[in-house]
């Protein structure tokens, strides 16, 4: 569980959110969507630029910052 310092997760542009889960491994990103936001699943960013760089590194078209 992450502290309570603000965060930032990205989400889907749909009117209904599902957030990204964004893991990297051998040189790869692998993509997931979960209905649910859980901050132990999902991925966070301390930094809104960080999180873009992973979203355009993953190949994402569109998405959507929350800070929490």
């Amino acid at each position: 569980m992450r502290s309570n310092r603000y965060c930032w997760v990205l989400a889907t542009v749909t009117s209904r959110f599902q957030w990204y889960r964004l893991v990297q491994a051998d040189g790869q990103i692998d993509v997931g969507l979960h209905d649910e936001l859980d901050l132990d699943v999902v991925t966070t960013f301390a930094h809104k630029d960080a999180a873009k760089a992973m979203a355009i590194a993953a190949g994402l078209k569109s998405w959507r910052y929350v800070r929490f």
